[in-house]
């Protein structure tokens, strides 16, 4: 018996129930542990995607990736309105598939995945435990580029140079097949729950030179090779961008450009990548400002702009040697904004009488649309007291401990909330409780 609730940085209420591996703290599948969850649901597919790897290998000659939707017969699945692929070189796979539950309408992951060239095992992937320090290793093991721009959840069959996620059973040639042989391939995905219901795909490749439409010149706008396994730097006016080795999942040709500075800001906007290519560790990125006055360093830092319509987030940032300097976590477009705002405090609950004997808190709205907040802490008669931020819903929020505070008497509360460029919005009030 448990409390469900939404506390955390959570959307929605839930239970959080985990079984954990005692050896290694890496918590479990629960459903492999008997517990009485109908399930007589095999799992669905609905789509496939093959990935020319290489600027040789072609499908349907076209050298970018495809996706090709696929329709059930009974628990068997095959290509949707189409009836051969031609593919040349190597390629690699991706499945989108989900499970599912008895009377439940959330989707599942699946369980266990396996993919068969030819009736020979290529790929086996299966979910029996997870480590939570490998949780970023999943930018990598999704198409990661397909969920950003179209919302979809594509596991990828293959694996890239730096993924070190530890879900893979077996893994042939890193999962990628060379297709420039002449002839008929047959391709088997067999999918599993726990629950043993199995689904199976299959499709026929033709494969080899003779198949293959030579696809039109690819537009070489990258500006600059990066190297997973090493350091990678680039320098343009204005701007600087620091790799460090193991920060990308595979080779990637850097692209960069700029276009002009945002209302507010103090530098164009500097187009760093695109925002489809994750990043497992943390890069470092410079900006040089354009007429930052010198008593507004210390206030200046990067802002991310995100999506089409432009929102601007914080992504931190210091002055050092002449530019605005921050760790990022993600490419994308950005640019150097300044903060001089303090965060804004509205009281939720003090009511006109400032009574609160039958309140169990006081709760206050707290809002900073720049650098974000930093700090924040209260007190009550000039000693320090528990306070809760909840991040989710901007609320501050202190609960009224009798065993701390003296009842039937009046008390002054001051509340202070420091945002990240150290502006300062201080609050004061008296109580009853």
């Amino acid at each position: 018996i448990a409390f469900s609730g939404s506390s955390g940085y959570s959307f929605g209420p839930h239970l959080h129930f985990e079984i954990r591996n005692a050896a290694n703290q890496a918590p479990m599948n629960a459903l492999l542990f008997g517990l009485d969850i109908a399930d007589d649901v095999a799992p669905r597919v609905l789509s496939v995607y093959l990935y020319p790897m290489g600027k040789q290998s072609h499908v349907n000659g076209a050298g970018h990736k495809q996706r090709f939707q696929v329709e059930a017969d009974s628990a068997k699945y095959g290509l949707k309105d189409i009836r051969e692929i031609m593919v040349n070189g190597r390629i690699g796979f991706g499945i989108e598939a989900f499970d599912y539950l008895n009377g439940v309408r959330n989707r599942c992951g699946v369980y266990s995945i396996m993919m068969l060239i030819d009736g020979r095992l290529k790929y086996r992937w299966k979910m029996d435990q997870f480590r939570f320090n490998e949780s970023r290793y999943i930018n990598s093991y999704i198409d990661y580029e397909e969920k950003q721009l179209t919302s979809r959840l594509v596991q990828k069959t293959y694996l890239e140079p730096n993924n070190r996620l530890g879900l893979y059973q077996y893994i042939e040639d890193e999962g990628i097949c060379d297709f420039s042989a002449d002839r008929e391939y047959q391709i088997r995905f067999i999918l599993e729950d726990t629950h043993a219901n199995s689904t199976e795909l299959f499709f026929t490749l033709l494969g080899g030179q003779s198949h293959s439409v030579s696809p039109s010149s690819p537009i070489e706008d990258f500006v600059q090779e990066f190297s997973w396994d090493s350091p990678n730097e680039f320098r343009d006016d204005g701007v600087v961008l620091k790799i460090p080795e193991g920060c990308l999942y595979d080779d990637l040709d850097f692209t960069y450009q700029r276009s002009g500075a945002v209302a507010g800001s103090y530098s164009p906007v500097h187009h760093v990548h695109h925002t489809h290519t994750p990043m497992h560790l943390a890069g470092e990125l410079g900006i040089e400002p354009d007429n930052l006055p010198e008593h507004l360093r210390d206030k200046a830092y990067l802002a991310y702009l995100n999506g089409e319509d432009g929102n601007m987030e914080a992504a931190g940032g210091e002055w050092k040697d002449g530019m605005v300097m921050a760790k990022i976590r993600s490419f994308g477009r950005y640019t150097v904004l300044v903060d001089t705002l303090a965060p804004v405090i509205k009281p939720l609950n003090l009511g006109g009488s400032m009574d609160m004997s039958a309140k169990p808190s006081i709760r206050f709205l707290v809002k900073d649309q720049q650098s974000g907040i930093k700090s924040y802490e209260g007190y009550i008669d000039n000693q320090w007291v528990l306070i809760e931020y909840d991040l989710k819903n901007d609320l501050v929020l202190y609960r009224f401990d009798p065993q701390r505070l003296d009842r039937g008497k009046t008390h002054e509360l001051e509340l202070y909330i420091i945002d990240n460029k150290d502006n300062i919005a201080y609050y004061y009030t008296e109580f009853y409780w």
